[in-house]
C-alpha cells in the first residue's frame, strides 16, 4: 500500500472521528467519501463497520452499569440481520454507483443542514 493510500485512510478516519465528535452520527457516511476514493466498497464497509463497533465498544464501556439487556436485545437482532444482509445486497453494485450515492447524500445533508443554520 502506498503511503498516499494510507494517509487518505488515516485521513478519512480522522474527519469521521472528528464528525462523530461533533454531532455524535455520521461517522461512517464521512468516512467512506475518503474511503471509497482509494479502497474497493466492500473493505470500505469493513473499516466503517470495525470503526462503529469501537467507538460503540467505548461508550457501551462507560455506561455498561445501566443497559438493559431485555431493551438493548431489540435493537441487536434487527442491526445483525441487516449487517448480513447488507452484504448480500451490497456485492452486486459497482463502485462508481457506491461514490455517486454517498456524494449525493453527503450534499443532501449539506443543502439541508446549511438551512438549518
Amino acid at each position: 500500500m502506498s503511503t498516499d493510500v494510507i494517509s487518505i485512510i488515516c485521513l478519512g478516519s480522522f474527519f469521521g472521528g472528528f464528525v462523530n465528535g461533533l454531532t455524535g452520527f455520521g461517522t461512517g457516511l464521512f468516512a467512506l467519501s475518503w474511503w471509497l476514493f482509494v479502497m474497493s466498497p466492500s473493505q470500505a464497509v469493513f473499516l466503517v463497520i470495525a470503526m462503529s463497533l469501537v467507538g460503540g465498544a467505548q461508550g457501551m464501556y462507560k455506561m455498561h452499569s445501566s443497559i438493559n439487556l431485555n431493551i438493548l436485545i431489540k435493537f441487536i437482532l434487527p442491526a445483525v440481520f441487516g449487517i448480513f444482509a447488507s452484504f448480500i445486497f451490497f456485492i452486486p453494485f459497482v463502485n462508481d454507483l457506491i461514490n455517486f450515492l454517498v456524494a449525493t447524500l453527503l450534499i443532501i445533508l449539506l443543502l439541508i443542514l446549511h438551512d438549518t443554520w
